[in-house]
C-alpha cells in the first residue's frame, strides 16, 4: 500500500528544513565573530605601539623616522602578502590558510615583544604585518557572500568596527602597563598578551567545518547552448588564473573600475588621515597642547572607541535603510558617503588650528565618526564593483592600497616633514596639519566616484527611454498598417 505525502509529512519536511537553515545561520554567525574577533587582534599592536613610542627599551635613540618605521614595517608586510594572498586561497583551503597564519602572527608577536635590536624588530613588525593579510583581505569577500541580505551593510559596519575597537585596545592596554612602571608589566608584555589572545580562535577556527568558511560556488559552463552544472566546486576566493594571466593585469582590470579606483582612493587617504592622529595624537597632545598624559589616554580611548565605532553602524544602518549598496542602490549609497565625506572634512580644518584640548577632542570625535559612517556601505561597493569571481581580487588590492597608501605612507611623510624642524612642538604642528589636510582628497575621490556613477545611470536611463520610443514606434506602425489593410481586406 502506498502512503501519500500528506499534510503531517509536507510539515515534518518543512519543519526540517527549518532546523537545518537555523543551524547553518549559526555555524555562520559563529565563523562571522571569530573573523570579527581576529580583525580586533590583528590590530591590537597598532594601538600598542603609538601609545609606547617614549617607552621603547632599545640602545639608540629614534628619531621621528625611526618611530614611523616600528609602526609603518607591519603594513609593508600587509602590502607584500596582498600580491599573493590570491594565489595561496586559489591552491588552499581559505580555513586551513587563516589557522596557519593566525598561528605564524601569535609567534611572531612573541618574537617582537623579545627583541632588542631595531633591525629585529623592523624584521618581527614585518612578519606580524605579512601573516594579518590573509583574514583582512578574506573576511570582507565572505562577509559580502554570506551575511543576511537585509543586514549586509551592518555586518560588513561591524567588521570595520573590529579595526578601531582592536586599536583602542591595545593602546589602552599598553598606556596602563607602561604607567605602572614595574618590571616585565610594559609594552612587551601588551604584545606578548595579544599572542596568548589569538590561541582561543585559533582553537575556534580549527574545530568548525572548513565548508562554513570556504566560499565555494559551483562551476557552470555552456555546451551545445545550453548550461550544464559540471557539479566540481570553485572557490571564489581565489582568482582564476584562467582569467588573469599575471598580478598586473589584475591591476590593469580593476583600475580601468572608476567605481573601484575612486572608492579605493577615497578610503586610503581616509586611512591615511586616521593613521597618523592614532600615531601621533599623543606626542602632540602632551607637547604641543601641554595636556595631561592620563587626560589624553582617556580622550584618546573615548573618541578611538565610539566615534568610528558609532559611525560604522550609523552609516550601515543609513545605507541599508535606502535599501544598501546593491544594485539599483549604488547611486544613493554613493550620494550618502559624499554627504559624510564633506562633514569629515569639515571638521578636519579647524583640528588643524584650534589650541583647545577639548575642543580638538570634539573635533577629532567629529571627523572620526563620520569618516566611519563611509566605510560600510564605500567597502561593500567596493567589493562589489566586480563580479562574483574576481571580488578577491578587487579585496586584496583595495587593501594593498589601503595599507600602503594610508596606514604605511601616513606616520612615515608625517614624520619626513616633522624631521625638517628643529623644534620638536613645531615639528609636530606641521606634521599633524599635513595629515588632516588629506580629509581633502577623500572626498574629492568620493565626488568622483559619484559622478562616474551618475553618468553611468543617465547612459542606462537614456538608452532604456530610446528601446521604449522604439516600442512605441513599432506599435504605432503596427497599427497604422493595421488600418490601411482593413479597407483592402474588406473590399
Amino acid at each position: 500500500m502506498e502512503i501519500e505525502d500528506g499534510p503531517n509529512i509536507k510539515f515534518l519536511n518543512k519543519k526540517h528544513d527549518l532546523s537545518s537553515f537555523s543551524y547553518e545561520s549559526r555555524i555562520r554567525t559563529r565563523v562571522f565573530i571569530i573573523m570579527v574577533c581576529a580583525n580586533a587582534l590583528l590590530n591590537y599592536d597598532t594601538g600598542v605601539i603609538p601609545a609606547s613610542l617614549d617607552q621603547l627599551d632599545i640602545s639608540d635613540h629614534l628619531n621621528h623616522q625611526q618611530q614611523a618605521a616600528i609602526g609603518s614595517l607591519v603594513y609593508v608586510g600587509i602590502c607584500s602578502s596582498s600580491i599573493i594572498v590570491s594565489l595561496v586561497f586559489q591552491h588552499f583551503s581559505a580555513s586551513k590558510v587563516l589557522l596557519l597564519m593566525l598561528v605564524l602572527n601569535s609567534i611572531c608577536c612573541l618574537l617582537f615583544s623579545f627583541s632588542y635590536k631595531i633591525s629585529l624588530m623592523y624584521l618581527t613588525r614585518f612578519g606580524m604585518g605579512f601573516t594579518q593579510a590573509f583574514c583582512v583581505i578574506y573576511a570582507p569577500v565572505w562577509t559580502n557572500e554570506f551575511a543576511p541580505h537585509k543586514s549586509c551593510t551592518r555586518w560588513m559596519g561591524i567588521l570595520q568596527c573590529a579595526v578601531p575597537l582592536g586599536v583602542v585596545l591595545g593602546y589602552g592596554i599598553a598606556s596602563f602597563l607602561n604607567s605602572l612602571e614595574i618590571m616585565y608589566l610594559d609594552w612587551r608584555f601588551a604584545i606578548q598578551l595579544q599572542a596568548v589572545l589569538e590561541i582561543p580562535l585559533i582553537i575556534g577556527l580549527k574545530f568548525t567545518d572548513k565548508k562554513y568558511v570556504n566560499i565555494v560556488h559551483k562551476e557552470d559552463i555552456v555546451s551545445s547552448g545550453e548550461r550544464v552544472n559540471r557539479g566540481s566546486e570553485v572557490r571564489i576566493d581565489a582568482i582564476s588564473l584562467t582569467h588573469f594571466g599575471n598580478f598586473w593585469r589584475q591591476m590593469k582590470m580593476l583600475f580601468r573600475n572608476l567605481i573601484f579606483l575612486f572608492l579605493t582612493l577615497a578610503l586610503c587617504c581616509m586611512f591615511f588621515v586616521v593613521s597618523g592622529i592614532q600615531y601621533w595624537i599623543t606626542q602632540y597632545m602632551t607637547k604641543v597642547l601641554n595636556a595631561e598624559k592620563v587626560f589624553v589616554v582617556v580622550g584618546f580611548v573615548i573618541i578611538s572607541t565610539t566615534a568610528p565605532i558609532f559611525g560604522v553602524l550609523t552609516g550601515g544602518w543609513i545605507s541599508d535603510y535606502y535599501g544598501g549598496y546593491k544594485g539599483s542602490n549604488l547611486l544613493t549609497a554613493v550620494k550618502i558617503c559624499l554627504l559624510f565625506g564633506i562633514l569629515a572634512f569639515c571638521s578636519a580644518i579647524p583640528a588643524c588650528f584650534i589650541q583647545s584640548v577639548l575642543g580638538l577632542i570634539i573635533l577629532l570625535w567629529l571627523l572620526l565618526f563620520f569618516g566611519g559612517c563611509i566605510v560600510p556601505a564605500a567597502t561593500g561597493i567596493i567589493v562589489n564593483s566586480v563580479s562574483k569571481e574576481y571580488q578577491s581580487s578587487s579585496s586584496s588590492i583595495s587593501q594593498l592600497m589601503f595599507n600602503f597608501g594610508g596606514f604605511f605612507l601616513s606616520p612615515l611623510m608625517s614624520a619626513a616633514i616633522m624631521d625638517l624642524f628643529d623644534k620638536e612642538t613645531n615639528s609636530l604642528i606641521w606634521g599633524f596639519r599635513f595629515t588632516l589636510s588629506i580629509s581633502f582628497l577623500s572626498v574629492s575621490f568620493i565626488g568622483l566616484a559619484y559622478f562616474v556613477i551618475f553618468a553611468k545611470e543617465s547612459e542606462n536611463r537614456a538608452r532604456l527611454e530610446n528601446v521604449g520610443n522604439d516600442d512605441e514606434d513599432l506599435e504605432g506602425n503596427i497599427q497604422e498598417i493595421a488600418r490601411r489593410v482593413k479597407p483592402i481586406i474588406i473590399s
